[in-house]
């Protein structure tokens, strides 16, 4: 069997954000959404939103379900989230 690309994968200098949870964000600050993605995982498809190019977040189960159908519509050009009371506010910003 040839290694040759599984080790070339293995030296590759991926560079994966890591991943934050909805409760370590700051409240009563804005984070820009950079990218929004879809992640296949074992308990379902969850939405992902990568925030400020700095980290990524999983969205809460029910805010993502919401979204699941139409994630890939949404302009992310000036949209924003903040975390207050341990609600999610998604909103523009100019």
């Amino acid at each position: 069997m040839d290694f040759k690309k599984i080790n070339q994968l293995a030296k590759s200098e991926a560079t994966y954000l890591p991943l934050k949870k909805f409760t370590d964000l700051v409240a009563d600050h804005d984070y820009r959404v950079t990218a929004i993605k879809k992640a296949v995982t074992k308990y379902g498809p969850k939405i992902v939103l990568q925030l400020d190019q700095e980290f990524q977040m999983f969205l809460p189960k029910q805010v993502s379900d919401a979204l699941l159908d139409t994630y890939s519509a949404i302009k992310i050009k000036n949209l924003y989230i903040k975390c207050e009371d341990q609600c999610i506010q998604f909103f523009e910003k100019e």
